[in-house]
């Protein structure tokens, strides 16, 4: 368990909001269907096609065609983008969620076990790069049979979509909690709760 004074002391309410900052200046680079790192690989080829994007997963057969449309250029963008855009974006959602549940938490409890729900948005990175690693061989490899490689990136990808929803939902859960100590305490009926 972490030191809760340390945490609190590193995770301040001005360090998780410019982590948050900095994690959604970079979401709306590179996901928005207007953005430039978009445009550059999809041109006519619509957002929802984007493997790593399909919340509920996709086929070898849905994998081949999209790879098949990108054509060889879009297929060089493509892995760029997951080797560049995409290398730091799941560091900076882990961490920026990360910071926002250790602020959370260590607010409203103090020292916690509720500290473990950071393993979510670290198994979210971490299921983002293997799937970046299976569909840049998937990629590399096209258009040479791929069929496991492919389910096992469609697992991936479904699974890194499980964890941010539920990750969104959590930070959700404790902001609410927080603000609901924040008040007790401002009323003075939760003199008791730790807050900080």
């Amino acid at each position: 368990m972490m030191n809760a004074e340390l945490v609190k002391k590193m995770v301040t309410g001005k360090r998780v909001l410019i982590s948050l900052m900095i994690y959604y200046s970079f979401f709306v680079i590179m996901y928005l269907p207007f953005s430039p790192v978009s445009r550059m690989i999809l041109k006519h080829i619509p957002v929802e096609r984007v493997l790593d994007l399909q919340k509920t997963g996709y086929s070898e057969m849905e994998a081949e065609a999209f790879l098949h449309d990108l054509g060889e250029l879009g297929r060089s963008a493509y892995i760029r983008n997951l080797w560049t855009v995409d290398l730091v974006f799941p560091f900076l959602a882990a961490i920026s969620s990360i910071a926002l549940i250790l602020y959370c938490v260590y607010r409203i409890r103090g020292k916690s076990y509720l500290s473990l729900l950071v393993l979510v948005p670290v198994s979210v990175a971490v299921l983002d790069y293997a799937e970046n690693i299976l569909i840049t061989i998937s990629t590399l490899t096209y258009p040479d049979s791929m069929s496991t490689i492919v389910r096992v990136a469609s697992v991936c990808t479904r699974l890194k979509w499980i964890g941010i929803s539920m990750g969104s939902l959590i930070s959700v859960v404790l902001l609410l909690l927080l603000l609901f100590v924040i008040i007790l305490r401002k009323i003075g009926a939760g003199k008791n709760i730790p807050l900080s």
